[in-house]
C-alpha cells in the first residue's frame, strides 16, 4: 500500500458509498433441460423477463462516472470552508490528483455495481485520521449535490446515490468528544480548565466565587467539569451534579464570570493545541450553554405540590 493513499481515500468522504457491501453478481452458466425430456409443446411466445439495470449501468458505465468523479473532486479541492479542517487540508495539500480520482472512479463503480473493484483501505480505518465533523460531511453532501445537478442526475439515480452515500456517516462522522481525544483528551482539558479557573485574579475578585474554589474538592470539580464537557460533546458521560444554572447562581457565577471563563477555555484549548474547527465549535457550544443557563434561570419555578 502506497503511503499517500490515505490522502485519496480522505475525499471518499463525499463518495463513500460502498459500505452496504454490494458486490457485482456472480456468473452462473445457464440451466439447460436433459436431452432425454420431450421438447415441450409450442405455445404462444412469452417474453423474457427483463433485467434490471443497475445504477451503475445506469449513471452510465465507467465513462459516466468517471465525468462524476472528476467533477466532484475538483469541486471539494477548491472548497475553502472543507479546507479549514486540518487534517483535510493537509491531505489535499499532499494529494496525487490523478491516482486519489482514479481510486474515487474505482470506489464508485464497485459500489453502484459495476465490475471494478475497489482496493483501498476500511473507510472508518481511512477516515479517522482525518477527523471528519459534521459540518465537513455537510459540505461534502453539498458538493455531491451540486454534481449531479450538473451532470442531469436526478430522480431515482440521484436518490439512491445519495441514500448510499448516507449509509456510509456513522463510519466517517467523528463526534467533537471524539475529535478532541475522547476520555483521555476530555479528562485532561477538564482538569487544566478548573485549575485555570480557581488561579484566575479576576474570578478570584468575586469573593463568592473565591470560597466556592476553595470550599470545593478539586477531584469531583474537575469529573464534574469533564462529565458536562463530554455529555456536550457526544461521548457517553453524564452530568449528574446539582442543577448547572442553581449551582452556578449560588455561587454567583455570572454574565461577566461566563464571560472570564469562556476566555480561560480558548487559552486552554491552544494550550491542548485544539484545532480551530474543533476549538471554535467547543467556544461556540459554551456560548451557548450560557444562554441555555439563563433561559433555566429564568423560568418560574414550579410551585410544590400541596401536602
Amino acid at each position: 500500500m502506497r503511503k499517500s493513499e490515505p490522502i485519496h481515500t480522505a475525499l471518499l468522504l463525499a463518495l463513500a458509498l460502498g459500505c452496504s457491501g454490494q458486490a457485482p453478481p456472480p456468473k452462473t452458466a445457464p440451466k439447460l433441460a436433459p436431452a432425454a425430456l420431450p421438447a415441450p409443446a409450442k405455445g404462444p411466445a412469452s417474453a423474457a423477463p427483463v433485467k434490471p439495470r443497475t445504477l451503475y449501468e445506469r449513471l452510465g458505465g465507467e465513462v459516466g462516472i468517471a465525468a462524476l468523479s472528476e467533477k466532484l473532486i475538483e469541486a471539494m479541492k477548491g472548497d475553502a470552508e472543507l479546507g479549514k479542517n486540518v487534517a483535510v487540508s493537509a491531505a489535499l495539500e499532499r494529494g496525487d490528483t490523478v491516482r486519489l480520482k482514479k481510486l474515487t472512479k474505482e470506489f464508485l463503480c464497485w459500489a453502484s455495481g459495476g465490475p471494478q473493484k475497489y482496493s483501498g483501505r476500511a473507510l472508518g480505518e481511512a477516515h479517522a485520521p482525518l477527523r471528519i465533523s459534521q459540518r465537513d460531511w455537510e459540505l461534502s453532501l453539498a458538493h455531491l449535490r451540486a454534481t449531479l445537478d450538473a451532470l442531469g442526475v436526478g430522480g431515482k439515480e440521484r436518490a439512491e446515490l445519495l441514500a448510499l452515500f448516507e449509509h456510509t456517516r456513522g463510519e466517517i462522522v467523528q463526534t467533537l468528544y471524539d475529535r478532541m481525544g475522547g476520555e483521555r483528551g476530555v479528562n485532561a482539558l477538564a482538569g487544566d480548565l478548573v485549575d485555570a479557573l480557581a488561579k484566575d485574579r479576576k474570578l478570584r475578585k468575586n469573593k463568592t466565587v473565591k470560597a466556592a474554589f476553595h470550599e470545593a474538592d478539586p477531584w469531583m470539580l474537575r469529573r464534574l467539569v469533564a462529565d458536562t464537557i463530554g455529555q456536550s460533546t457526544g461521548g457517553p458521560q453524564k452530568y449528574e451534579g446539582p442543577p448547572l444554572a442553581e449551582a452556578l447562581a449560588t455561587v454567583g457565577f455570572g454574565d461577566a464570570e461566563w464571560d472570564i471563563a469562556t476566555q480561560i477555555l480558548a487559552s486552554v484549548l491552544h494550550k491542548h493545541d485544539v484545532p480551530p474547527v474543533e476549538r471554535d465549535e467547543l467556544l461556540r457550544l459554551a456560548m451557548t450553554t450560557k444562554a441555555e443557563l439563563a433561559r433555566d434561570l429564568a423560568r418560574p419555578k414550579a410551585e410544590p405540590a400541596p401536602e
